[in-house]
């Protein structure tokens, strides 16, 4: 767990879970910006199905327990380090992950995309889930996530 920062400006990010995979070598960290009011997870490297749904059960979990009590409608998935594709976990996403979040008052899934062609494709694939029960916006960089959510809270979406 990150301690506040003394400087005002600064955010408030609290780590809440970090992820192994069968190597035990972290591939997903789970952290809130208190400040800015989002959830993060940060992937990394390769990760295997049943590690990416453990992962994004964690994920689930902290907006069950914590999402509508600090009305914490965004998240963003920091895809930029993933390496393979999610082909295999899309279908939980959609019909488990995304509908649970989403009663838990999750309004919109950010994520940044990676340069890795197949972690690319399953956030694109993401983005034309029309009819979602969260939709998925793809951005550049972890500033432009930020930009958007901070428009969004701003005008009260």
């Amino acid at each position: 767990m990150k301690t506040p920062s003394t400087n005002p400006s600064a955010d408030t990010v609290i780590r809440i879970e970090r992820f192994l995979n069968a190597e035990g070598k972290p591939h997903a960290v789970l952290s809130y910006n208190a400040s800015k009011n989002y959830l993060l997870m940060k992937w990394i490297g390769y990760s295997a199905d049943p590690e990416i749904i453990t992962a994004l059960d964690g994920m689930k979990n902290w907006y069950q327990s914590n999402g509508k009590a600090r009305k914490c409608r965004f998240h963003v998935h920091d895809t930029k380090e993933v390496e393979g594709s999610w082909a295999g976990a899309l279908a939980y996403i959609c019909d488990d992950f995304f509908p649970a979040c989403h009663q838990a008052g999750l309004s919109c899934n950010l994520s940044i995309i990676s340069p890795d062609f197949f972690s690319k494709m399953a956030s694109v694939t993401l983005f034309n889930q029309h009819g979602a029960a969260v939709p998925t916006v793809l951005v550049n960089t972890l500033r432009e996530a930020e930009s958007f959510i901070a428009e969004r809270q701003s005008v009260g979406n």
